[in-house]
């Protein structure tokens, strides 16, 4: 079994030096946030909309979001006994409003549509919910996400520098990201790694002896199986994993980055240097070495959101795997 050394404390100090956000970055946040709730409000009463409540959920709310990035997400928060159609209307007239001091705006869809502006140089998400009482009783999907904030900002405190720590390495592993172009790790998923195994340094030792179907309850209250790579019990809903969106390949890099660390603990690997494309020599010579040939399917990018595009896209890339495999076979 490999032994493995502590994490040199100055090799962190020079992670966070990049990472942490400054002071003036919190403070430009924190008047952004405040300014977009004073204008959900104000465009709610514009358009007589009673009862809404603005919420603030994400890294940017939680302490927990990296130097550079400039991601907000404002929740407009109606009554849990809104019909869902009054919910998609008015929220979006509201989010619409809101827009019109915007650098630019976006119609976006999940389980019902939402707005994505650009507001004095922050990507802001402007996302219709319900204030339902329970993460057990959603009426939508984005419902639980004030759940999720309430119950990350309770267990995170004093350890948000350990969260900085382990995006950025995830950053460097490629593994970071929830989304279906990615199939990594989310923020949320990161930040209850650190809440279960209280550190960074934990989280990458612990993560060198996973084996696929690992599971994770922190409130030991999961109700049923799953059969991802990665089970994360979502501490607000018992019958969520939180790592479902995580592929087996994402899961098994991650280990990999972590036992290659901790062997060599080095700042490069959370700052790899870019990956350079091959010259046309190198590849000519690496496929005559290999003695395969390469084939390139070329075709124009489906007007679509990525999120419809790329699931598509690896569908289409196993199903011809397997059709030349079988058709290698036969032959």
């Amino acid at each position: 079994m490999e032994t493995y050394t502590s994490i040199p404390e100055d090799l962190k100090l020079a992670v966070l030096e990049k990472v942490k956000p400054t002071e003036a970055e919190r403070k430009k946040l924190t008047a952004v946030q405040e300014e977009l709730a004073a204008e959900v409000i104000a465009a709610a009463e514009k358009l007589c909309v009673s009862d809404i409540l603005v919420k603030m959920v994400g890294s940017a709310a939680r302490g927990t979001w990296l130097s550079g990035t400039h991601d907000i997400d404002v929740f407009i928060s109606f009554p849990e006994e809104t019909q869902r159609k009054e919910l998609e209307i008015s929220g979006m007239e509201i989010a619409r409003e809101v827009a019109k001091h915007a650098e630019h705006a976006e119609d976006r869809h999940a389980e019902h549509p939402y707005l994505n502006i650009i507001f004095k140089g922050f990507d802001v998400d402007l996302v219709p919910c319900f204030r339902v009482a329970s993460a057990c009783q959603l009426k939508s999907a984005v419902d639980r996400t004030p759940f999720h904030n309430e119950f990350v900002k309770t267990h995170i405190k004093g350890r948000e520098d350990e969260v900085l720590l382990m995006k950025q390495f995830m950053r460097g592993g490629g593994v970071y990201g929830s989304e279906l172009r990615t199939q990594g790790f989310s923020g949320y998923l990161t930040e209850l790694l650190i809440i279960h195994y209280g550190s960074f340094e934990n989280a990458v030792k612990a993560a060198c002896t996973w084996k696929p179907g690992q599971k994770i309850d922190i409130m030991q209250h999961s109700e049923m199986g799953h059969n991802e790579p990665l089970v994360i019990v979502d501490p607000t809903d018992p019958k969520r994993n939180v790592a479902a969106a995580l592929s087996l390949d994402k899961f098994c890099m991650f280990i990999d980055h972590c036992r290659e660390f901790l062997a060599n603990p080095e700042l490069e690997l959370f700052f790899p240097a870019p990956l350079l494309p091959l010259e046309d020599k190198e590849l000519l010579e690496k496929l005559e070495s290999r003695k395969s040939s390469q084939l390139a399917v070329v075709f124009k990018t489906p007007d679509v959101v990525e999120d419809v595009l790329y699931p598509q896209l690896y569908k289409m890339e196993q199903s011809t795997a397997c059709l030349l495999y079988t058709s290698d076979a036969a032959d």
